[in-house]
């Protein structure tokens, strides 16, 4: 039964009727189909740690006895007759004497009332499943995409190893700036929290400071950093503690609780190094996925997943995606060939394919492109400054202001309201600037239809604080 999504009535009424069967009996290989179920773990959750299969059978016969009760509310004589055929072992004959029916009616009977048990079943561990993804995904930050492109097979093999109960225990997402480790581990985080496999999750965010992924602190002030926001994520009960014991409670969750934590945005290979020689003592049966610029080093039991630039055809669709997003419809409709100049210039860089096709909604592409190839002598940073200055300069007075303003918002983004109040615009003109900075992709819409709220980008972020906020005094050419 696949673990992704919740079971359906119909794979459930064979595994009902099997277990019913084996009522008497324990079986190990129906015991460990029922462990996925939420409605089994709950109630598993109470008793002691035991391999003996009458222990691991109680939370399940438990279970069946309960919704045995709840059919009985609904439908009498379906819970009669499973009781009295299962539970109390009695033959068909017998119960079809019992009840005054024939054979063939305790027969129809019998299977109706599979099927209720099924529908019962499905319904509450529907429910179970709704209200604990929610409760684990408070942690995640809001996503800042609205569809991936190129990156399917990768989630497949990041997903596979991140649920599966065995090593590898640490799995990493490495790259350049801008390629979109942060969007595919928060996909990937997503689908293995809807598998149902983590009981807790977490989502830590180094922070940054400047575009050649420079971080304030030392690799031990950095591990402080995450070890803070483990433990008020996953443990907000517990009382102030020291750093050992933190690290001491921290420890004894994640061996005994199976956890999901997610550790973003490490750039330097010092700090990497630094976590890497401190997770493993926190795996099993929780996982770490993290995603950093630097690829791990050492003898460290870590599967390493790297990230490439696009393809020309999955850049193709990101840049006609972005088109219609910002209604541009000659990119939209434009030939593969009209749109080479742009791949050609990014590199198939995500976020540089985004940020040029903004650009080009207020400046001729000829122009963009021929500036951005001109200045792109260096790495990867380089060509996100340059864009960067050329899309602050095209901006109307209004937009500069509100983007201004953004450093001071959190990872998880801020309200229009909060917004407004910060860059101090009046309605008419704030709104003007959100639509402004949306449709060039240095604005991220998060949350939902019903409340809205908006972020930036990690490099925009960091360009706004290095190059405008704290003006530098060695730009000649902007």
């Amino acid at each position: 039964m696949d673990t992704a999504v919740p079971p359906t009535p119909e794979n459930l009424q064979s595994l009902i009727h099997t277990t019913l069967r084996h009522w008497h009996k324990p079986d190990a290989w129906l015991d460990q189909q029922w462990q996925q179920f939420l409605l089994i773990k709950q109630r598993a959750s109470g008793l002691p740690a035991d391999g003996r299969s009458h222990i691991r059978h109680q939370p399940i016969r438990q279970t069946i006895l309960e919704l045995l009760n709840e059919l009985y509310q609904q439908d009498p004589l379906s819970a009669d007759v499973l009781r009295r055929r299962f539970i109390k072992k009695q033959t068909l004959n017998k119960v079809a004497l019992a009840l005054e029916k024939d054979r063939f009616d305790i027969n129809r009977i019998q299977n109706k009332a599979f099927a209720q048990l099924a529908d019962i079943i499905a319904a509450q561990e529907a429910a179970l499943r709704t209200d604990s993804l929610q409760k684990l995904e408070q942690h995640l930050p809001p996503p800042s995409y609205s569809q991936l492109f190129g990156l399917q097979q990768i989630q497949s093999h990041l997903l596979e190893r991140l649920i599966q109960p065995t090593p590898p225990w640490i799995v990493t997402i490495t790259g350049i700036g801008g390629i979109g480790k942060t969007a595919l581990a928060h996909a990937v985080t997503r689908r293995a929290l809807h598998a149902a496999h983590f009981e807790k999750a977490a989502w830590v965010r180094i922070e940054t400071f400047s575009l050649s992924g420079q971080m304030t602190g030392d690799p031990d002030q950095i591990f402080n950093q995450a070890l803070s926001s483990l433990i008020a994520q996953l443990a907000p009960e517990l009382p102030p503690l020291n750093r050992q014991q933190q690290e001491a409670h921290l420890r004894q969750l994640l061996k005994t609780t199976p956890c999901l934590v997610v550790i973003d945005n490490i750039e330097r290979e010092a700090d990497a190094a630094f976590l890497f020689n401190h997770l493993p003592q926190w795996t099993n049966p929780s996982k770490f996925l993290l995603t950093s610029r630097a690829q791990p080093t050492g003898n460290f039991a870590v599967w390493p997943q790297s990230l490439e630039e696009l393809p020309l055809v999955d850049s193709i669709a990101l840049i006609r995606h972005e088109a219609a997003q910002s209604n541009l419809k000659e990119f939209v409709d434009a030939s593969e060939d009209a749109l080479l100049p742009i791949y050609n210039v990014s590199g198939g860089n995500p976020l540089a394919l985004k940020l040029i096709v903004g650009l080009a909604q207020v400046m001729p592409l000829t122009t963009v492109l021929a500036e951005l190839a001109r200045s792109r002598p260096g790495p990867i940073e380089n060509l996100y400054r340059h864009i960067y200055w050329q899309a602050w300069q095209s901006l109307s007075p209004p937009a500069r202001q509100l983007l201004e303003a953004m450093p001071l918002i959190g990872d998880i983004g801020a309200r229009p309201e909060q917004m407004q109040a910060m860059s101090e615009l009046a309605e008419d003109p704030f709104w003007t600037a959100v639509r402004e900075l949306v449709s060039r992709s240095l604005l991220e819409v998060r949350g939902t239809a019903w409340e809205r709220r908006y972020g930036i980008h990690r490099l925009t972020d960091t360009f706004l604080q290095t190059e405008i906020i704290h003006w530098p005094l060695d730009i000649t050419d902007a």
